[in-house]
């Protein structure tokens, strides 16, 4: 069975991305991202459909604002690692939202 590491770059490669090192490195983020999504959603299903771009985008804000205050006060006490994931996320759904022409 192939690695994370051989499958990220078989996918570059098929996308006519460059499947260097930190393309790599870059899509295996989104791929974390993309298992907490799964794991969400089997959880709570697609309610941020329901939302719309500026709620997401909000989220996305919010979080963002969490990791700084987390940077800031406490320094590398705590984790920000699964904040900056829900990040991506939020993003994610904000473009799909506003794809979907729910604002």
């Amino acid at each position: 069975m192939a690695s994370y590491t051989e499958s990220a770059e078989v996918l570059l490669e098929a996308t006519g991305l460059d499947p260097n090192q930190d393309t790599v490195e870059h899509l295996l983020i989104f791929i974390e991202a993309l298992r907490i999504y799964q794991v969400r959603s089997e959880q709570y299903g697609d309610i941020w459909k329901k939302a719309g771009a500026v709620e997401m985008y909000y989220n996305a804000f919010r979080k963002s604002r969490r990791i700084w205050n987390v940077i800031t006060q406490q320094g590398n006490k705590i984790t920000i690692e699964d904040d900056a994931l829900d990040v991506l996320n939020y993003v994610i759904f904000g473009m799909r939202c506003a794809r979907m022409g729910s604002m």
